[in-house]
């Protein structure tokens, strides 16, 4: 069996390290937020509502921090930092990134601008044109018409679902 080349024996190093860096730093959030708790209540450790997050944030910080050890063998930090330089660049300039990117601002519009000012189902209609226009629309009329009528029906099958059928009120 073949030795994998010990210079390039994990691609995705580089990935494992900025995961392990962000979790850890979540978890000295969630332990500061913790102890935060534990203070407020007063009263003995073991006992408040911010031990069993302590236990599992050190765990999980334990985890990361093997994880961005292991992440840098054969390595050094500087050459982490320009690999994940290098993978922010490219993720910048992907299509698919300012595509996901502009789908997440239709539905914060959807979230926070439209639901509670307008009905739901107008809200819910357009939201869901404008996402359907924005990822098929082949600038033709039929593609458009059918794109509203896929959105229509949807809506209508959703409010008959949950609105009729399961009695349950829409936002």
């Amino acid at each position: 069996m073949e030795q994998p080349n010990k210079s390039n024996s994990n691609p995705q190093a580089h990935l494992d390290f900025i995961t392990g860096a962000v979790l850890f730093l979540i978890c000295l959030w969630a332990s500061v937020a913790s102890i935060g708790y534990w203070k407020k209540m007063g009263g003995r450790f073991y006992a408040s509502p911010g031990f069993m997050p302590i236990l599992i944030c050190s765990a999980l910080g334990i985890m990361s921090l093997i994880l961005m050890a292991r992440s840098l063998k054969n390595s050094s930090f500087q050459e982490r930092i320009g690999q994940l330089t290098r993978a922010f660049r490219q993720t910048l300039s992907s299509k698919t990134v300012h595509r996901a990117t502009i789908g997440i601002g239709m539905f914060a519009v959807y979230v926070f601008g439209m639901l509670g000012k307008m009905p739901f189902w107008a809200a819910s209609l357009l939201t869901l044109f404008a996402v359907l226009m924005f990822l098929r629309f082949d600038k033709t009329l039929l593609t458009a018409c059918k794109l509203f009528l896929i959105s229509a029906l949807s809506i209508g099958g959703i409010i008959l679902l949950f609105q009729v059928a399961f009695s349950v009120p829409m936002p």
